[in-house]
């Protein structure tokens, strides 16, 4: 039995974790789609569905073995169901409904048509097919900068201006101006961390909007899996080099999270490029730049994953003490021009959200939501620590050497983490879910 289920693991392993981790991200885009990542009892109990699938999966992935289908098959489905979805749930909160709004609409109806294609196998037209899906994508999302060009949130402010008071030579932490857009909490902080306004910079100074870099970056992103999944023949074969760049690109919020100028997309920027320096280039430090980038570019959050890289095979313990040398190399500069502005902005900041925007953290899709609507209190803090640091540390325990280990490890952490913090919304959980589709490229580049 045990020499059986060895050959199984040996044939078919690969393809298991890709279905597996294809059919938890599909599950996870699902569940936040049609609440917009609020919480509403329908997306809760997919996500927790994804919640407990995701244990098994990491305890005992070999029990999916037999019996779980092959979810690579029927990539070509997912991406009809994803962008008849962007078509249908098109939009964001402060969009004008002018000629861009509905040209938009039209083109994601376009899109769906020529989807369709990928049900049926016909190279020459997929080629063409594949780009002209990559243009309209591209093309709709500038059309919701165009018919939506001043969001009332504060990540599209912020994300504007700081980079123009830098170029003044204003410290960004130090800087009071930022509009005050909420009654319960002030805005007026610039709470994500260095590499993000350096990033923004020049985007900002020539198109005077932040979701231009986001745009160049989501682009980026697509590239980089096309690029990982072309160098696999297995992938090539079924079109999966296409279907899941694709089906990044047609996330059914895309409009959604266009408009809100979220940069959760910056970090996994950064992770792919990692990604792929380690897997091209095979030297620790450019990988390990590129993932101090990535620590860098967004909250403190990340910083787990940096222990995850010690089990990364050549040189772990390298890239992982390398990656937090360039992270602490970008903080620097900005923590000693104003040590009391950063510390409140990146730290303090941010914290205050638990406990003075209690009203938006129960609309978050986690499983405190969930408590606290149905059993009228907050899961306590000191129990939701103990709960993660034990799933931590049995994830790095129970961690495989290699970088599909790596990726899988992070993303089953996030995933758990966001779920079982107080705050989560369709920001986190975009994160997690490209952080799937990273990991599901380089698994089917081991099967190259």
């Amino acid at each position: 039995m045990c020499y059986l289920q060895s050959n199984l693991k040996k044939k078919f392993g690969w393809q298991t974790r890709t279905s597996v981790l294809l059919f938890a991200y599909f599950l996870i885009t699902i569940g936040y789609s049609f609440s917009s990542g609020f919480y509403s009892l329908f997306s809760f109990f997919v996500l927790f569905l994804v919640l407990i699938f995701l244990i098994l999966f990491f305890l005992r992935w070999d029990i999916f073995l037999l019996g779980f289908p092959n979810i690579l098959e029927f990539s070509s489905i997912l991406l009809l169901i994803f962008v008849m979805l962007s078509f249908l749930l098109y939009g964001g909160i402060y969009q004008v409904k002018g000629a861009e709004f509905y040209l938009s609409q039209f083109l994601l109806g376009v899109a769906f048509l020529f989807s369709a294609l990928y049900l049926f196998d016909v190279p020459r037209i997929l080629r063409l097919n594949f780009l002209l899906l990559f243009l309209i994508a591209v093309t709709v999302r500038i059309l919701v900068v165009f018919s939506s060009p001043e969001p009332i949130i504060d990540v599209y402010h912020i994300t504007k201006i700081a980079p123009t008071v830098l170029l003044n030579g204003i410290n960004p932490y130090s800087y009071k101006g930022y509009p005050e857009l909420y009654r319960s909490i002030s805005s007026n902080n610039y709470g994500y961390l260095p590499v993000s306004f350096l990033f923004f910079l020049p985007f900002v100074s020539i198109f005077h909007d932040p979701r231009a870099a986001l745009i160049l970056a989501e682009i980026a992103f697509f590239i980089i899996l096309y690029f990982i999944l072309r160098h696999s023949g297995f992938a090539r074969e079924y079109k999966l080099d296409q279907i899941i760049p694709l089906l990044f690109l047609y996330n059914p919020r895309f409009s959604f999270i266009t408009e809100q100028s979220w940069i959760d997309i910056l970090p996994i920027l950064f992770i792919s490029l990692f990604v792929v320096a380690l897997i091209f280039w095979r030297n620790w430090l450019i990988p390990a730049l590129f993932f101090g980038l990535a620590l860098a570019s967004k909250t403190y959050y990340l910083l787990p994953m940096s222990l995850f890289l010690v089990r990364v095979k050549n040189h772990g313990l390298k890239l992982a003490a390398g990656s937090l040398v360039f992270f602490f190399f970008f903080l620097m500069p900005f923590y000693f021009w104003s040590p009391k502005d950063f510390v409140h902005s990146t730290i303090l900041y941010p914290l205050s959200f638990q406990s003075l925007r209690l009203d938006l953290i129960h609309q978050s899709l986690t499983l405190n939501s969930f408590v606290f609507r149905y059993f009228h209190f907050d899961l306590p803090f000191f129990l939701i620590l103990i709960i993660l640091a034990a799933f931590y540390l049995l994830i790095f325990l129970r961690q495989e050497r290699g970088l599909d280990s790596f990726l899988r490890a992070s993303f089953i952490w996030f995933f758990i983490f966001f779920f079982l913090n107080r705050e989560a919304f369709i920001n986190y959980y975009y994160f997690v879910g490209n952080l799937a589709l990273l990991t599901v490229s380089v698994e089917l580049l081991g099967k190259a």
